[in-house]
């Protein structure tokens, strides 16, 4: 063979082995891929998972805390669980505090949850409120335009209500920079100063018409029978039953609650005295009420917004939370009876206020560590899931009203400074529900044949051999509230004090 036959044979010997190199090495580095996409898909659904049990977990402490909700308190929880330990890995939860807004809300450390009744409920405001709220938020433009642009957009849906507040933005009702406070990235000086409106809004203004003792109120307008007569003097005594009914089978009565309110404002009861009433009466056969604002909770721009006061009044009530006992906190009528504002003006809003809340949002961190505790290694964070979730109370089962990941939200937000706006991404309500992720409730355990919330108890919740029968229905005929939702899973069940 000649030397340059010899020489071909051997460039191609040396090019056949290159070939199978780059194959082997290729194949090699597609297992390697394919094995360490495997490995990122298990610590996603782990990750997932601890979430989960973080939002399962958060519901049932909050659902222990209805006590302390009821008489206007702000619950208490775990912020911090350590789910497992593997020696080299270990998975956490953690329960993000929430950016401190100054006076308005509690300290940054009290607000790993935020009262959503503390906002203005868009499905129940009207275009007067919304301008002040705009007003007072700061957003330029026409308030009462958008306002308007709002309540025209509300009208329109079948529903009457906005699912969450992504859709005021979809629909075009409000720009996606005054909802979500979105600038340009590549000026960092041409983002707005102000809140954004997302933190002023709501769509889970919602609470059960509900005493503090966990009782439905009594309906003062039903017609009268003995079981109207037996909760009025339990609470209050024989004699004010005996003249609820006098007048009641006397007169053709009705009385709303803001009017029970003035006639409060107007009698010779000092203000400590109303709350009990209020408490006590309501209007009407409803079970839930709409857009009603926290009043231990609410900040400057929404309280201005539902109340019209001015800014002196706003900021001495703001100031004034602090040093409330646990009997005013329970209540609204320590604005008047402190002297902030007069008996009168208490008694056109309070029906406006209320002293709790019964929807929570929060934000859970899950994530998987390794290292970092006794092999001297530093930890790291193998991966992390991060959700914004609002848990709601309002119905005897507690719900997961909205789920939402945000693990990319900074990412998404300065793409969308750069590229577009948030409109195509509308924020999604009842998630929770899409996902499957509130169990169903089937009719063996959902406890409608259970005792109905006025469980007969006296105002101590003991039971005082009194007890109204068990019933498949609430007093007056009402039947057991659910929290307003267009679709989905409805929860359903018992409410129990104290979990």
């Amino acid at each position: 063979m000649g030397r340059q036959q010899r020489g071909l044979s051997m460039y191609i010997v040396f090019l056949i082995v290159a070939m199978a190199t780059l194959l082997a090495a290729g194949l090699a580095f597609r297992a390697g891929a394919d094995r360490d996409g495997a490995g990122h898909a298990v610590l996603v659904v782990q990750t997932e998972a601890l979430a989960r049990s973080g939002m399962a977990g958060l519901m049932a402490e909050l659902d222990a805390e209805r006590d302390t909700i009821l008489a206007g308190g702000l619950p208490h929880f775990t912020d911090r669980w350590a789910l497992y330990s593997t020696g080299t890995e270990r998975g956490e939860l953690v329960i993000l505090p929430w950016e401190s807004s100054g006076n308005d809300f509690e300290a940054a450390g009290d607000r790993l949850v935020v009262s959503e009744s503390a906002k203005l409920d868009v499905n129940a405001a009207d275009a007067e409120q919304l301008t002040r709220l705009f007003e007072a938020a700061g957003v330029s433009g026409e308030a009462s335009q958008l306002a308007s642009s709002v309540v025209a957009a509300r009208d329109r849906l079948a529903t009457g209500r906005f699912l969450s507040l992504g859709d005021i933005v979809a629909l075009g009702a409000l720009p996606a920079d005054v909802m979500w406070g979105i600038g340009d990235a590549a000026d960092e000086s041409s983002r707005p100063q102000r809140k954004p409106l997302s933190d002023l809004l709501t769509v889970h203004g919602y609470e059960p018409v509900l005493q503090e003792t966990g009782k439905y109120k009594i309906n003062i307008n039903a017609a009268w029978d003995d079981r109207m007569g037996r909760r009025i003097a339990r609470r209050f005594g024989q004699e004010l039953a005996d003249l609820v009914q006098q007048v009641k089978q006397n007169e053709d009565f009705s009385i709303t609650e803001t009017q029970l309110a003035q006639f409060l404002a107007g009698s010779d009861n000092p203000p400590d005295d109303w709350d009990q009433y209020i408490d006590a009466f309501t209007d009407s056969d409803a079970t839930t009420y709409h857009g009603r604002v926290d009043l231990n909770r609410v900040s400057s721009e929404v309280l201005y917004a539902v109340t019209g006061f001015d800014e002196d009044t706003v900021s001495a009530i703001l100031a004034a939370r602090s040093e409330l006992s646990a009997r005013q906190q329970a209540g609204t009528a320590w604005l008047a009876e402190l002297g902030i504002v007069e008996p009168g003006a208490w008694a056109q809003v309070t029906t406006k206020l209320t002293p709790r809340t019964f929807a929570w949002r929060a934000r859970i961190l899950a994530r998987i560590l390794r290292g970092g505790r006794d092999d001297g290694q530093p930890t790291t964070v193998e991966a992390e899931r991060l959700y914004e979730v609002v848990i709601d109370l309002s119905a005897p089962r507690p719900r997961l009203a909205y789920v939402r990941d945000i693990t990319m939200k900074q990412t998404a937000g300065d793409l969308i400074n750069r590229y577009g706006t948030a409109a195509d991404q509308p924020d999604r309500a009842d998630e929770a529900d899409t996902l499957g992720w509130n169990d169903p409730v089937s009719p063996s355990d959902s406890g409608r044949d259970e005792r109905p919330y006025d469980t007969g108890s006296d105002d101590a919740g003991r039971d005082d051999g009194a007890s109204d029968p068990p019933d498949a229905a609430p007093p007056d005929g009402r039947t057991p509230p659910t929290a307003p939702q267009p679709g989905g899973h409805t929860p359903s069940g018992r409410w129990t004090r104290g979990g």
